[in-house]
């Protein structure tokens, strides 16, 4: 599902940085460019970056490193 369509920003490119070190919606903002355009895109971006983050700190580890999926 897009999250901005004005940057054609998916949910899987926000979990992808996540998985990058991606931690606020500033990060999202520097690293995506997400909410350059019109900002309508805030909230889906904060609700899918929680997801995300959700996930993957319940995701399991092998040595404190994120198993592969």
């Amino acid at each position: 599902m897009y999250i901005c369509v004005c940057r054609a920003i998916t949910e899987d490119d926000v979990r992808l940085a996540v998985r990058n070190g991606a931690r606020s919606v500033r990060d999202l903002r520097r690293d995506l460019q997400l909410g350059a355009d019109c900002g309508v895109c805030g909230d889906a971006a904060r609700r899918c970056l929680l997801a995300a983050l959700h996930k993957t700190a319940a995701a399991p580890k092998k040595n404190g490193i994120l198993a592969a999926a």
